[in-house]
């Protein structure tokens, strides 16, 4: 891995032990979130990205920046942080990345939430500007409350990260063992229903992409480590950087289309 390559948000960092201390400990706080094996994918740098980037038409040279945020263009909010935003030139390739974690929530149930319905109206138009240039339809608010929010403001990032002669792309990214949940059957799903409100974009593809992993010996003594504790971050990150914690295989990409 060449140091150049990394960064933490927008910041370059000297190493992947720099990258790993970046992280909050809040966000290393399970041995099962996906940052885990995102990281460690990262780390080994091999076929399994290798392919993913050739597969995307983004070179092996790209910047990997974790923790990638783009604040709300429009209205008050926390930003878009991306698990994972690759640049190379004009172009970018968001990845979510998905392990254990729950189905998150539709544009509808989060509109309908919160005290201030104007200013998340608002939000979710700024959103819909980043992602307008790219559609090939014109984004109305209401054609998306059955979208998942989350995947809306990751693929707005992907815009806000590409040049406006550029190109970006989307992916959503399944980490698949026996620890994975119901995540795989509806992620595929979820992300077609975003495309398919844009428009079908050719020029702005998206990507479901699965990952098998196994957890190796090394995983094996920190998978029961307390979860959602800050205490469990200091394990994790050394772990991060000892022996690999999973074997990868070879990865399943499919093209929306």
């Amino acid at each position: 891995m060449k140091p150049a390559l990394l960064h933490f948000d927008r910041t370059p960092v000297a190493d992947f032990a720099a990258l790993v201390d970046g992280f909050p400990d809040k966000e290393l706080c399970s041995p099962t979130r996906s940052n885990i094996p995102l990281l460690a994918m990262v780390r080994q740098d091999g076929p399994v990205l290798n392919e993913i980037l050739a597969a995307t038409r983004m070179p092996a040279g790209a910047f990997r920046h974790f923790e990638f945020t783009v604040p709300p263009p429009v209205g008050r909010g926390y930003p878009s942080c991306s698990d994972l935003m690759l640049c190379a030139g004009t172009d970018s390739l968001a990845v979510e990345a998905k392990w254990t974690e729950p189905r998150y929530e539709r544009v509808g149930s989060w509109l309908a939430q919160g005290k201030a319905p104007a200013n998340r109206e608002a939000v979710l138009a700024g959103w819909l500007g980043l992602l307008q240039p790219h559609a090939t339809r014109s984004l109305k608010i209401g054609d998306f409350s059955a979208c998942i929010y989350q995947l809306v403001h990751r693929a707005a990032s992907a815009c806000a990260a590409a040049s406006s002669a550029g190109s970006p792309r989307f992916i959503y990214l399944i980490f698949r063992s026996a620890e994975t949940m119901a995540s795989a059957h509806y992620g595929q799903s979820d992300l077609h229903v975003l495309w398919e409100c844009l428009g079908r974009p050719a020029g702005f593809p998206f990507f479901f992409v699965e990952v098998p992993l196994a957890p190796s010996p090394a995983f094996a003594a920190i998978a029961d480590l307390p979860k959602r504790q800050l205490k469990t971050a200091p394990r994790l990150r050394s772990a991060l950087l000892g022996e690999p914690l999973f074997v990868f295989g070879a990865p399943l990409i499919h093209r929306l289309a």
